[in-house]
C-alpha cells in the first residue's frame, strides 16, 4: 500500500515538473515573437492612429478551466479536458503577472506601425471606446477567445497511462485559438466599420519537449494580420477627411477648374436661364462665381 502510493506522489510529482520545466522556455510576450509583414504600397493615409487596450468579451472572463483534467486519472476515462488562458499559463510556467489584452493591443500598435498606415500608432491603456478623440483615428478591439483547449490523456490507463509518456507517447492533443473584433472610427467618433477576426491552431503535447504553446500565440496573430490591415486600410480610406485629400478627388477638381470643365458649367447655367429656372441677376451672380473660380 505504502509502495503504491508513493508510487503515485512520485508520478504526479513528475507531471507538475514536467510542466513547469518545459514552460520555462516561453517567450516573455505574445507581441514580442510575432514577424510583421512589409509596409503596404501607398500607405500612409491619416496622420495617426490610436489603439485602445482591448476590451474583455472571452466567455470565460479570462479564467481558466483545469480541473477537468484530472479526470483522466479514473480508470477507463481516455482524457480529461482544459481550458488554459495565457494568463493562467504564463502565472504558473513564469510565476510573473500577464496581461493578454494588452499584449494584443501591443501586437496591434506594432503592426499598424509596421504597415505604415499612419505617421504615429499610439496604444492607449484604458478601455475608453466610447472617449472621443479628435486628433486621431481610433481601433477599439473587443478579445472574444485566446486560450489553449488542451485534452489530457493517459489512454484510459489512470495513472499507470503516465508511463506511455515517458516513451514518446503524446501527454495532450488539443487546439490554441484567438478571436477578436475591432472597430475603426473616424477622429469625430463616426463608426468607419467593424469585423471579426479568428484563427485556429491544431497543437500536440509532449513530455520531453517545451510547449509549443507560447510560439502558437504570434502565428495566430501572424495569420490574422494580412486581413486585419486590409481592413483597417479600407475603413480609413472611408474617412471624409481622406476622401477629400485623396488624389482622385484632387483630379476630380482639377478637371472642374480645366477650359472644358468650365465650359459645361457656363453652358449649364444658360440652359438654366433660358428655362426660366433662375432670374437674371442669379445668373450673372452665378457666371461671375464661375468664371472667378477658374
Amino acid at each position: 500500500m505504502k509502495r503504491s502510493m508513493s508510487l503515485a506522489r512520485l508520478t504526479f510529482l513528475f507531471i507538475l515538473g514536467a510542466f513547469f520545466a518545459t514552460g520555462c522556455a516561453a517567450p516573455s510576450t505574445m507581441s514580442s515573437g510575432i514577424k510583421f509583414g512589409a509596409p503596404l504600397e501607398n500607405n500612409t493615409i491619416v496622420e495617426s492612429i490610436q489603439v485602445n487596450k482591448a476590451a474583455e468579451g472571452r466567455p470565460n472572463g479570462g479564467r481558466s478551466s483545469i480541473g477537468l483534467g484530472f479526470l483522466t486519472f479514473i480508470p477507463l476515462v481516455p482524457f480529461g479536458p482544459q481550458t488554459w488562458t495565457p494568463e493562467r499559463y504564463y502565472a504558473n510556467a513564469t510565476m510573473l503577472e500577464y496581461d493578454f489584452r494588452e499584449d494584443l493591443s501591443q501586437a496591434v500598435v506594432k503592426d499598424m506601425m509596421a504597415a505604415g498606415l499612419a505617421r504615429s500608432v499610439s496604444y492607449n491603456p484604458f478601455e475608453s471606446r466610447s472617449v472621443r478623440n479628435d486628433s486621431a483615428n481610433r481601433i477599439d478591439l473587443i478579445l472574444k477567445e485566446g486560450s489553449w483547449r488542451r485534452n489530457m490523456t493517459t489512454y484510459c490507463l489512470s495513472i499507470g497511462g503516465v508511463y506511455f509518456w515517458f516513451f514518446g507517447a503524446p501527454v495532450s492533443y488539443g487546439h490554441t485559438d484567438l478571436k477578436f473584433e475591432a472597430v475603426v472610427y473616424a477622429p469625430d467618433g463616426a463608426e468607419l466599420g467593424r469585423r471579426t477576426f479568428n484563427s485556429s491552431i491544431k497543437l500536440t503535447e509532449w513530455a520531453y519537449v517545451p510547449h509549443p504553446f507560447p510560439k502558437r500565440l504570434p502565428l495566430l496573430y501572424e495569420r490574422i494580420s494580412p486581413e486585419l490591415r486590409s481592413f483597417v486600410e479600407d475603413c480609413l480610406r472611408k474617412s471624409p477627411s481622406v476622401a477629400a485629400s485623396s488624389p482622385a478627388s484632387a483630379a476630380m477638381s482639377s478637371e472642374a477648374q480645366s477650359p472644358t470643365g468650365i465650359a459645361e458649367k457656363l453652358s449649364e447655367l444658360n440652359k438654366l436661364k433660358d428655362q426660366g429656372l433662375i432670374s437674371e441677376e442669379e445668373y450673372q451672380t452665378k457666371r461671375k462665381q464661375i468664371i472667378e473660380a477658374y
